[in-house]
């Protein structure tokens, strides 16, 4: 099989210098854990082995090259570029992987997610050196998405005058070890083997306990290889020279020869040799695949993110649920086996959704944060249990994930999996609903295993309960599957119905929250406040909308009227003229707070003068009910002049310039002269004297939900200052531009960016009435949509808009685009089964 080049790969970022340190872009499958690809080439943070690991690394990880030509002297050093100077002092001398090898003089970095590009230059080099990663991300195709694997690319260019013969090599070394790090029942072994168009070594570990979390297999294979050379292990040699040793082998004629050894992790060698003709290209693929079935379910006590690095965070479950990755391939071997005949598809179909996505010409800052946070779906923030079933801490921590249980007011932000993935989505729904959702339809707002004590957790949280209702109107609306929608809306009912009973949420049925509500700041809030106000709407207005499509035309009456009353209450008892502000309404005597509905050790100690609310603040996502309202198609859930007056006002008076002269007690995000929108603030005094905890925090999904606002508001370039003011923070130099941090790392919350990529294009479809819309001041010629199921382009074309489908199914039969209505008018069927549809203007 030949590989064409891919030298032209899409593109949207580029970093140099010290925006390389902190780069460690996420490449895995969706649901399978990942290894990072570092801004310099080297390979960072294996995170493959059903938990986080943080900087965690084979003690060999190093991919290196020798250059061989005619009347030039030997060029051989390891794919990598520069070190980050930082990392230079030590005691015993610079600590980081292949510190001693020579390297590079400079390496630039492209993005675009999921395709990163190391340019390596060096004056010495008769070549030109590429390296790429990544793995296939393509909307609507999970499964093809959740490869356990990694692709790395080392593309050789011979831009001289003369073949030069070249050598690329890995060397990883076998790090499989039990669980516990005291048990020492284990035997690694390495092993070669030859499939019919790759080489691979196959790395292994007997355990005696074959149950243990770690046992399982990685592989490392090279594609279509010319002349390979291996090593299942190096020479067993003293004072480090089986470094000396295998690199001397190396220079000599740049194969190997193989060394026994008895190592405990023995180090395994792969080594392709290709003669490149003057202006010829060669791509050396690889593959790094693994294996590992015995994934354990969280415990209850969950992880808090406070522990000190390198310590285990909570304690995990000795339940073992699986990956379902474990399910579709029988080892790492097989990965590659079944990965291979894929791969030209698979990358061809992932240029394809990355290049559809640029060609907009968005502003950078937009397209980088919508893409570049996609990345958290290939970390171990998400995993897919061996039944099918999928579940997402709300972020990871060192070796531990963070705050456990598909945390419903958490990934009540995020927007990707509706619109990219739908299956992912909907199986969140199922969970919620036919699962963490009682008889009374108290919804537990953290899930437990196993599935049959979901709900175990004792809380209900208001805002994650609402807002779940609204992302079950997404999904069907999306999807247009009144079947699905007609299983799980008994729940859904019942867990709009919750917020009614005695000592709850709304008890008096008026439409308003005046009951305690805990949410995502991990507090209660008493009385009526903007936050779980506009969910509760939002809430109101979806279950109208499908109780409707249900028949229930009773039901949907009274959250008509509920709604009505409610969104008038609000703007009339809350919006002080700039912001939705809160009323706190502490307990009279006798008055009681439902089951389920407190904490206890987190919130207020004082009911009777509740402290830790928000009170007078301006908070930074008060209109987040609008925002999912906005992108659901729900309407304004309020008064829109005062919706858009309120959106102005959190950039008015939350936005700081820098933080020299900020107070913050609590955890920092943004340090120095770093620009963000601050979580609350007090522009007409009043001030709690204990506020709810994060209120002089910044936190990236916070700050793009008051974006979205801003966008749907009209006030496009408004909202692009927040989000390039984020994007800023994450420039590589002192943070990961993969890794948005909250309460952990690859933070779930984060995930909303896609929201922002929605409101900018406007898009709205609705698989019922088979209807998609884009915003009618774009003048865009062709633009992008995606239903979760199908995604493709819409492009305006002599009078007419042109819908092509390039994954999965749909069916649109109007559209307006530019303003302007269109109908259905022919279809053509392409010969590579995309579909062609073509829209008259309505006349």
């Amino acid at each position: 099989m030949h590989m064409n080049n891919r030298s032209s790969w899409p593109k949207l970022k580029t970093f140099s210098g010290d925006n390389l340190r902190k780069i460690s872009m996420p490449v895995g499958g969706i649901g399978t854990g990942d290894i990072g690809f570092g801004g310099n080439g080297g390979l960072v943070d294996w995170e493959i082995f059903n938990r986080p690991s943080l900087k965690r690394s084979p003690e060999v990880s190093a991919f290196i090259i020798r250059v061989e030509q005619k009347d030039r002297p030997l060029f051989a050093k390891v794919l990598e570029g520069p070190l980050d100077s930082s990392q230079y002092e030590a005691p015993f001398g610079a600590e980081v992987r292949n510190h001693g090898m020579p390297r590079f003089r400079n390496a630039i970095f492209d993005s675009a997610y999921p395709f990163g590009q190391v340019h390596l230059e060096d004056s010495n080099c008769p070549v030109q050196v590429t390296l790429q990663s990544f793995n296939p991300l393509i909307p609507s195709d999970t499964e093809a998405s959740s490869f356990p694997l990694m692709v790395y690319r080392c593309v050789v260019t011979n831009t001289s005058n003369e073949p030069a013969t070249v050598s690329v090599a890995s060397n990883i070394s076998n790090f499989i070890r039990p669980f516990e790090k005291n048990n020492f029942s284990y035997v690694n072994h390495n092993s070669y083997i030859e499939g019919t168009n790759f080489s691979a070594i196959r790395y292994s570990s007997e355990m005696k306990d074959t149950n243990d979390e770690n046992f399982g297999n990685f592989s490392v294979a090279v594609l279509n290889p010319k002349h390979v050379t291996h090593r299942t292990s190096w020479a067993d040699l003293t004072w480090r020279d089986s470094l000396l040793e295998m690199w001397d082998d190396f220079i000599e004629d740049g194969n190997f020869e193989q060394r026994k050894s008895i190592n405990v992790e023995p180090v395994g060698t792969l080594c392709d040799k290709r003669v490149i003709e003057p202006g010829q290209i060669e791509e050396y693929t690889f593959l790094i695949s693994w294996f590992f079935p015995n994934r354990r379910a969280w415990s209850q006590e969950g992880e808090d993110g406070t522990s000190t690095p390198g310590t285990n965070i909570g304690k995990y479950s000795d339940l073992i649920i699986g990956n379902h990755y474990a399910t579709r391939f029988s080892d790492s071997i097989n990965v590659i086996e079944e990965f291979i005949p894929k791969i030209l598809d698979l990358e061809a179909r992932t240029i394809n959704f990355v290049e559809q996505f640029l060609s907009t010409d968005f502003p950078e800052p937009l397209l980088d944060a919508a893409l570049s946070n996609l990345s958290t779906l290939k970390t171990q923030t998400i995993f897919q249990s061996s039944d099918g079933k999928y579940f997402g801490w709300e972020g990871i921590g060192y070796n531990a994930g963070s705050c456990f249980g598909n945390c419903s007011h958490v990934w009540n932000y995020e927007q990707t999996t509706a619109f990219l993935f739908s299956d992912i989505a909907k199986d969140f729904r199922e969970t919620e609903f036919l699962y963490a959702t009682n008889r009374d339809g108290f919804m537990s707002f953290r899930v437990t295993f196993p599935l049959e004590g979901l709900q175990s957790w004792p809380i209900a949280a208001a805002d994650g309960q609402m807002g779940c209702i609204v992302k079950l109107f997404r999904e069907w609306t999306l999807s247009g599957d009144t079947e699905w929608l007609r299983v799980l809306w008994p729940a859904a009912r019942r867990a709009l119905e919750f917020a009614w009973i005695p000592g709850g949420w709304d008890a008096d049925q008026d439409g308003v929250m005046e009951g305690v509500q805990h949410n995502t700041m991990d507090v209660e809030y008493y009385g009526p406040n903007p936050q779980m106000g506009f969910w509760y709407l939002a809430a109101l207005r979806a279950a109208e909308e499908m109780a409707l499509e249900l028949s229930e035309v009773e039901f949907a009456s009274k959250c008509k009227r509920l709604f009505t009353n409610g969104s008038s209450w609000m703007d009339k008892n809350l919006f002080n003229g700039e912001y939705y502000e809160h009323k706190i309404y502490p307990l009279r005597d006798g008055q009681t707070i439902a089951r389920g509905l407190q904490h206890g050790i987190m919130g207020a100690q004082n009911t009777s003068d509740p402290e830790l609310q928000l009170g007078s603040g301006c908070l930074v996502d008060q209109l987040i009910g609008q925002f999912l309202a906005d992108i659901s198609g729900l309407g304004s859930l309020a008064n829109p002049k005062n919706i858009e007056t309120a959106a102005k006002s959190i950039l008015k008076f939350n936005e700081l310039e820098g933080l020299y002269d900020h107070f913050n007690h609590m955890r920092s995000y943004a340090l120095g002269d770093e620009k963000g929108l601050l979580m609350a603030t007090y522009p007409r005094g009043n001030r709690p004297k204990r506020p709810f905890p994060y209120f002089a925090e910044m936190m990236t999904g916070f700050e793009y939900t008051a974006s979205g606002n801003l966008i749907y508001s009209g006030e496009l370039d408004k909202g692009l200052h927040v989000i390039a003011n984020v994007r800023e923070r994450f420039s590589g130099r002192t943070r990961n531009p993969f890794d948005e941090a909250e309460c952990g790392r690859h933070y779930s919350r984060a995930m909303i960016a896609w929201g922002l990529f929605l409101a900018w294009t406007g898009q709205s479809f609705n698989a019922k009435q088979k209807r998609l819309s884009f915003r009618k001041d774009l003048t865009n010629t062709r633009l992008p949509w995606y239903t979760g199921s199908s995604w493709g382009t819409a492009s305006l074309e002599n009078d007419e808009v042109v819908i092509e489908v390039y994954e999965g199914k749909v069916v649109i039969d109007d559209i307006e685009f530019q303003g302007t209505q269109y109908s259905r008018g022919s279809e053509v069927k392409h010969g590579d089964a995309r579909t062609k549809i073509h829209f008259r203007k309505v006349t």
